[in-house]
């Protein structure tokens, strides 16, 4: 929606004022731009301060004067979303009220961050001159909660700053909850609503509420406050290590021939000049750009300015390259740079805002991987290639990880802060202790590849295996990570399969990463801890939502939700996974002891549901919803953010190109000794579809169906595994003949040819 140029807010409101000032104060004209915002290297961008005007003198200005006239008056607003909530396990629910009339959306169960997309309606018999002197207030509570202490926080605004807004309303914004009885308790959280006032006469705002892509809001600019209200400044410490196994970037003029790239100086020169860059609510601060260089070393330590609680809910991490007039000037930034990749760091997986045991965002020191577009370099990306470079879509390819730390700590009002210093050698040293490296074995069985598109028949098709660059065929020579070149054969109707017969091959790859199997341990205890709850749920929830279901089958689903209460009392009280005695952060320990807490807490809910169901205090429906909200909680338990193994890739190769591809995270195929703790999908034969690694057309159709079983695990505990049925033997050990040519690459054309016997 495009604004008008003359703003009107007020004093709810963060907008500039009147926009015939905008220059003297500052705002979006020229002048503005040029005090306000600066782009050089280190330094964070600022934004212009507010400027709010009343509602009087917002009609004086206008030459109007408010209607005594009674008319019709619809006042709408729809509740998106919330975040942020402070509460404690809260049962979220929005009211809104304006001159007696009410009106509430649906409860939401268990939940700081609740999604509600709901409009909510008042219809009003009034003049202008009293309506728009009122207040809407806005507020949400807790569903859950007793009604002394069930509203958890507010905002109010004026309906006539309402109106006065472009189109009669505030579109898509987020509004700052605070408790009006005491605003010293803070920032209660943030709700995001749009807000439209319409009168006899006045147009519905036309696609209003079209999708809005969250990247391109400025949720900062959206953002209203009731008057006074400031947040305790904090700084965000980030400590950027290095980065390590980061892409071809740059076109290179490497010919093949060993003697001529020695003398141009293409031989060994790594054609990526990496710079790093944090985000968070607007301001941005990067490192230097180092030339040539596929695996930098920065050492540097960062800040951002921080507050907390914020609508925006993550950090954005991303890896530039430098185009050449930033690699001449020094100066990064340009807005030709290309992403290399980008990573989020989700607040609310690095902090929490529980009452008991919250703590603010904290992370590492540990690696996070970039995910994008194929790593081989193209001259001219797709516009799809750079949304995955972005991180606006999944990635299909691993790009390369950075080794990062995040402190928060207070900082006193007016203290003056060195954005870029250098690491002290004790930190460089410290970081050591976390990268202790562990041997991991993959194995990948492909049992059947089906449903081949007609366009492949005929052609060479083999897949690949990669864990970050281990098993790439253009960075791993290990041949075993790849199966041997087949053509599809039709199946008769509309697809292709490959023909391997009884003999099935299987990919292999050893790789070193760090020993954060712990991690895997703890969140894969909560997801087959889910999976077994749902399951149970399953068997009896059909039974008892069943129209006319005779009391046969009413009996067996109370039975079977029984069974599944006493099995989920019975697993919930098993040890979760410990930490390690080295090598853990101070973030693991804390995610400890909130899931201690949490199993505690789903021990004693479990048992008073058994009570419950079998004295019949709830009906047995009540009690699958119950147990529905406790699957929920554990599926936000098992949310790992520091995860620096790579995910697996299987690529389908198609003449030599990348063609298809699946993503499967290692957590969920790891192997352990306890059956608890291994990964849902490990040793499990099942079928995997692959997608298309381009933007998804109308016409296209599934790329190929894979049914693998795949392990993975440390190296010592393959004797373990459980896999004596199969016999596994080398068919042949090959190798191949290329040379690297111009514009083309690898290839087998121009070989020199044997000489005749």
């Amino acid at each position: 929606m495009k604004f008008l140029k003359k703003k009107i807010t007020g004093d709810s409101s963060s907008k500039d004022g009147d926009g015939g000032d905008k220059k003297k104060d500052g705002g979006d004209g020229e002048g503005g731009n040029k005090e306000n915002k600066e782009n050089k290297e280190g330094e964070t961008e600022q934004k212009p301060k507010p400027k709010s005007l009343s509602i009087m003198s917002l009609w004086a200005q206008q030459g109007s004067q408010l209607s005594t006239q009674v008319s019709d008056w619809q006042v709408r607003v729809h509740v998106i979303e919330g975040r942020a909530l402070k509460a404690s396990n809260p049962d979220p629910v929005v009211r809104i009220q304006l001159m007696g009339e009410k009106s509430s959306t649906s409860i939401q169960k268990s939940t700081n961050s609740p999604q509600f997309d709901e409009l909510l309606i008042l219809n009003l018999h009034e003049s202008q001159s009293v309506l728009f002197k009122e207040q809407i207030e806005i507020y949400v509570g807790n569903g859950k909660a007793s009604r002394e202490d069930a509203r958890i926080g507010s905002f109010s605004t004026e309906i006539g700053l309402v109106y006065f807004q472009p189109e009669h309303q505030y579109f898509r914004k987020w509004l700052m909850l605070v408790n009006p009885d005491d605003k010293a308790a803070g920032v209660m959280g943030y709700l995001k609503v749009s807000i439209s006032v319409m009168g006899l006469g006045d147009e519905a705002p036309l696609g209003s509420e079209g999708h809005v892509r969250e990247d391109e809001e400025d949720i900062e600019e959206n953002l209203l406050k009731p008057p006074g209200m400031d947040l305790e400044p904090l700084d965000l410490l980030i400590r950027c290590y290095r980065c390590e196994d980061l892409p071809q970037m740059d076109f290179g003029l490497k010919t093949g021939l060993k003697v001529v790239d020695k003398v141009t100086g293409q031989a060994n020169k790594e054609l990526c000049d990496p710079y790093c860059t944090f985000s968070f609510g607007g301001e941005q601060i990067k490192t230097p750009s180092i030339q040539n260089s596929y695996n930098p070393e920065y050492n540097l330590e960062l800040h951002l300015d921080l507050n907390i609680p914020s609508p925006i809910d993550r950090i954005t991490c991303q890896v530039y390259d430098a185009d050449f007039s930033s690699a001449i000037t020094g100066v990064v930034g340009a807005s030709s740079d290309d992403v290399v990749g980008t990573h989020f760091f989700m607040l609310n997986q690095i902090s929490s805002t529980d009452e008991d045991c919250g703590f603010l965002p904290l992370y590492g020191p540990a690696w996070v991987c970039f995910y994008g577009a194929p790593r081989e370099h193209e001259t001219f990306e797709s516009e799809h290639n750079e949304k995955m470079n972005e991180g606006l879509i999944d990635g299909c390819a691993y790009r390369g990880r950075a080794l990062v730390e995040l402190v928060v700590q207070t900082k006193t009002p007016g203290e003056e802060i060195e954005k870029k210093a250098p690491l002290e050698d004790h930190m460089i040293e410290r970081v050591k202790l976390f990268q202790k490296m562990r041997e991991f074995f993959l194995r990948c069985v492909i049992y059947e590849a089906g449903m081949i598109p007609r366009k492949f028949k005929g052609k060479k098709v083999q897949f690949e295996a990669s864990i970050g660059n281990y098993g790439n065929m253009f960075f791993d020579d290990n041949g075993s990570s790849m199966t041997a070149l087949s053509q599809p054969v039709s199946d008769g109707v509309f697809y292709s399969f490959i023909p391997w017969s009884t003999k099935k091959p299987c990919l292999e790859i050893t790789s070193e990463w760090e020993d954060i199997s712990f991690r895997y341990y703890a969140t894969n205890y909560f997801k087959n801890l889910r999976k077994g709850l749902l399951a149970g749920v399953a068997s009896a929830k059909p039974l008892l939502e069943k129209q006319l279901a005779s009391q046969d089958e009413l009996d067996v689903g109370i039975t079977n939700l029984l069974t599944c209460l006493n099995k989920f009392i019975r697993d919930v009280v098993k040890p979760i996974p410990g930490l390690p005695e080295a090598g853990y952060t101070r973030l693991d320990t804390l995610i400890f002891e909130s899931r201690v807490k949490l199993l505690d807490q789903l021990s004693r809910h479990a048992t008073k549901l058994n009570e419950a169901l079998q004295y019949k205090k709830l009906t047995p429906l009540q009690v699958v919803d119950e147990l529905e909200v406790c699957a929920r909680k554990l599926l936000e338990a098992s949310q790992e953010s520091q995860n620096s193994i790579p995910d697996l890739i299987i690529w389908m190769l198609v003449d030599g190109k990348r063609k298809a591809y699946i993503r499967i995270p290692v957590s969920d195929i790891i192997f352990a000794p306890k059956p608890e703790e291994r990964g849902p999908l490990f040793g499990l034969t099942r079928t995997w579809y692959l997608r298309w690694p381009t933007k998804p057309k109308a016409t296209d159709v599934i790329p190929c169906r894979l049914q693998m079983n795949i392990r993975f695990g440390s190296t010592e505990s393959q004797s373990g595994w459980g896999d004596s049925n199969n016999e596994y033997i080398v068919v042949a050990e090959t190798y191949e003949n290329q040379r690297f040519l111009p514009l083309k690459g690898w290839c087998d054309s121009l070989l020199p040819v044997d000489p005749p016997k």
